[in-house]
């Protein structure tokens, strides 16, 4: 499905963390590939050999795989994690929501949004819905809200190899802008269509396809657009844009509240991947050495 297979598992050791295990090791089974599992500890924390030691036990089946590995990071946490990650430029970085604890932090920085978009990272995540059921389940709604970045076609198509893989319907979902008014506009000249993508491209595709998808058109392209959509198909997993799922507000991003709230997987496509920010050298002070197993 990637062409370097390598993951980054980010923990803080949190309930969501422990919950997303299951998930990690899928993709793990699935794609043969690397997992990096990165703790990133406080900055200014002057014992860190705890940390190590929670590191080295999370997750601990993971030392079954052939290639896996323990980073224990320190610094700033998101712009620690954000260097390591444009140093390693990983296929994946799986980065499960915390739930929220005491007062709503105003200026907090959202570490996922800006794995994403400062980052160019394809990241996972899964948000803070209060259903309590954590059961791990095999999807069997998988959707692609096109996202018309330059490579939706290979995205169209992870989803549809994602959803076969579990045998799950698969759904594309078409969400073109309303067009702006102009005088003498009638209802003729509403078209639904998106800036770079023809409703006829997407059938096309799907005549290609070995899983046959749903194809749903609506018009309107918000994030709460796209959440009503995900609603109706009944989406265990959805592979989004940036767009939808990250809002800004101000100077702030942060992960969209409707679609964080939904008991969904997020696979998140960012519109420039692996290009916003990207650094070539990392600075090496700030990185620790790997978590040895004993």
């Amino acid at each position: 499905m990637t062409s370097n297979r390598k993951m980054v598992f980010l923990t803080n050791f949190s309930e969501a963390c422990f919950q997303a295990i299951p998930t990690v090791a899928e993709w793990m089974d699935r794609e043969k590939g690397h997992l990096t599992i990165v703790h990133a500890a406080s900055e200014g924390v002057k014992e860190l050999e705890p940390a190590r030691e929670r590191l080295q036990s999370f997750f601990a089946e993971a030392d079954r795989y052939l290639q896996c590995e323990r980073v224990l990071l320190q610094g700033a946490r998101v712009e620690t994690i954000l260097e390591y990650c444009r140093k390693e430029r990983p296929s994946v970085v799986f980065a499960p929501a915390s739930k929220p604890s005491g007062l709503p932090r105003v200026m907090h920085s959202s570490l996922r949004a800006k794995l994403i978009r400062s980052g160019g990272l394809r990241l996972w995540t899964k948000g803070r819905s209060e259903s309590g059921d954590a059961t791990p389940k095999a999807p069997r709604h998988v959707a692609y809200a096109i996202t018309g970045n330059h490579g939706w076609v290979s995205e169209a198509v992870e989803a549809a190899k994602f959803a076969a893989q579990y045998d799950a319907k698969l759904h594309y979902l078409y969400l073109a802008p309303w067009p702006i008014a102009q005088e003498g506009m009638t209802a003729d000249d509403v078209r639904l269509e998106m800036k770079h993508v023809s409703v006829r491209e997407v059938r096309e595709l799907a005549q290609q396809l070995p899983i046959t998808p749903i194809v749903h058109t609506r018009m309107g392209d918000r994030s709460g657009d796209l959440g009503q959509l995900l609603k109706a198909c009944r989406a265990d997993v959805a592979f989004v844009g940036d767009k939808h799922l990250i809002r800004r507000r101000l100077w702030l991003e942060s992960i969209h509240p409707e679609l964080d709230a939904m008991d969904c997987e997020f696979v998140c496509y960012p519109a420039r991947a692996g290009v916003a920010g990207m650094s070539t050298v990392a600075s090496p002070q700030k990185f620790l050495e790997p978590a040895r197993s004993r």
